[in-house]
């Protein structure tokens, strides 16, 4: 069973979506705010669309450090923090925190200080739940996926969606803020 990507008209909707080239839509990503990149190239990205069924293909959080805006994010090597500014070459949607900023700058922060490895399992598992149905364990474990990177951060901070699943692909992440986006990105 897969389940498609959910954003209808039942979302709340921003007030005013941006969108704009990357130096245009820079100055209005605020720290904590999810990053959900809609990559269109690469296998990986491939194939978290076809069994997710949804445009997002990575997630990770936006910090602002020393006037750079940077993301906090899940790559094959762990967990880093890099120039948001990197992925200027994909399309992207930017939502709002949904959690007191000041508490999740300070919870990213201190996650990075640790290392956190990458769980290509997390993927089959995904997969299989997605495509066979496959139950998920009821808590994912401190190996991680960058969507459930994203999700403990924002979970750890108080957030308190309905439906994620335990182990959440990026499109998951992003139905459970049950919002549109407030910066849309296309390059």
């Amino acid at each position: 069973r897969r389940r498609g990507h959910q954003l209808s008209s039942v979302l709340r909707r921003p007030e005013a979506v941006i969108a704009g080239t990357y130096p245009e839509i820079r100055p209005h990503v605020a720290d904590g705010d999810l990053v959900a990149v809609r990559s269109r190239h690469g296998v990986f990205p491939n194939l978290t669309r076809l069994i997710t069924g949804s445009p997002c293909t990575h997630t990770a959080i936006a910090l602002w450090l020393e006037g750079g805006l940077w993301i906090a994010e899940m790559r094959s090597g762990g967990n880093v923090l890099v120039p948001l500014s990197q992925r200027a070459h994909e399309d992207f949607d930017v939502f709002d925190c949904p959690v007191d900023r000041r508490n999740l700058r300070g919870r990213v922060l201190g996650l990075l200080r640790t290392k956190i490895d990458y769980d290509v399992g997390d993927l089959a598992r995904i997969a299989a739940h997605r495509l066979l149905g496959v139950s998920l364990p009821e808590q994912d474990d401190d190996v991680l996926v960058c969507s459930a990177f994203a999700a403990l951060v924002y979970l750890t901070c108080g957030w308190q969606p309905k439906g994620l699943p335990s182990i959440a692909a990026p499109g998951d992440v992003v139905d459970a803020f049950g919002v549109f986006p407030k910066i849309t990105y296309r390059r």
